[in-house]
């Protein structure tokens, strides 16, 4: 382990566990302190957490990923601790991307046990999946999961990220018999293939994310969590987004079709750092 880049990655993360980020909007950028970035960083040293050298600063950012839980809505998180939203996001609901991604870091590092993260998935993330496909593209599969947690008259977005990072908690919890979990491998899959070669429509299976290469990443964690079904759809992915290029940052995350944009230093420090091991 690169011990210059773990230094690095250590004073990018402030003492409350956030790994900050630059948010680019139309009329400007602006620090952002967001536990999405956090659970990136987590995930990206899920391999290294527990090691001596990043126990610090594991412990640091499991904390901050505690701080996002929804205050509005049982067992669900959203992307800020609700005294560190943006006065623009105030309207942003809490959503299921973020309700899995912090569910699992928090269940790997044990800080919930699997019977709680069973409940977030009955109580949150089923409950949030699509009913109709009418008007939806044709790869939308019934049953695949949305990403804003609202009412069903809300706007609402199918993500094949957010759809393999709740695949990803579910077959970490052993609960592939759950409803959703066909659905969203049946949509990941119709996406890939109604998608092709073609880096303009992969852009448009995860609206949410910045970069191909994002979903890739996600469909080799859900892989790597025990979802089976995908990989092939994560070899032919790689194969055709080749390697992230670590010269060019696209950033981490977005507002659906890139608006609305997010960097962070940590998660680009935590793959170099992993990438060297």
């Amino acid at each position: 382990m690169n011990p210059s880049l773990v230094l690095q990655l250590e004073s990018s993360q402030l003492p409350s566990g956030c790994f900050p980020s630059n948010v680019t909007r139309i009329n400007g950028k602006s620090l952002d302190y967001n536990g999405f970035t956090a659970a990136i960083v987590l995930r990206t040293l899920r391999r290294q957490s527990r090691l001596p050298l990043l126990r610090s600063l594991t412990t640091r950012a499991l904390d901050y990923l505690e701080s996002c839980r929804s205050p509005h809505i049982a067992s669900a998180f959203a992307f800020w601790p609700e005294g560190a939203r943006p006065p623009w996001a105030a309207s942003v609901p809490a959503d299921l991307d973020d309700t899995a991604l912090m569910t699992t870091e928090l269940l790997r590092a044990e800080r919930i046990e699997p019977r709680q993260a069973i409940a977030v998935a009955c109580r949150v993330l089923l409950a949030h999946r699509v009913c109709s496909t009418d008007s939806l593209p044709s790869w939308i599969q019934s049953g695949a999961f949305l990403t804003w947690i609202a009412p069903r008259r809300a706007i609402n977005v199918v993500d094949c990220c957010v759809n393999a990072n709740v695949l990803g908690l579910l077959a970490l919890l052993d609960a592939r018999h759950l409803p959703g979990y066909e659905a969203a491998i049946s949509t990941i899959r119709d996406g890939l293939t109604w998608a092709g070669s073609s880096m303009v429509r992969l852009r448009t299976l995860s609206p949410f994310y910045p970069s191909p290469h994002d979903l890739c990443e996600a469909l080799a964690h859900a892989v790597e969590c025990g979802v089976r079904e995908l990989r092939d759809c994560h070899a032919e992915l790689q194969s055709c987004v080749g390697a992230r290029d670590p010269s060019t940052d696209a950033g981490c995350c977005s507002s659906a079709y890139g608006d609305v944009v997010w960097h962070c230093r940590g998660i680009t420090i935590a793959r170099a750092l992993v990438s060297g091991l």
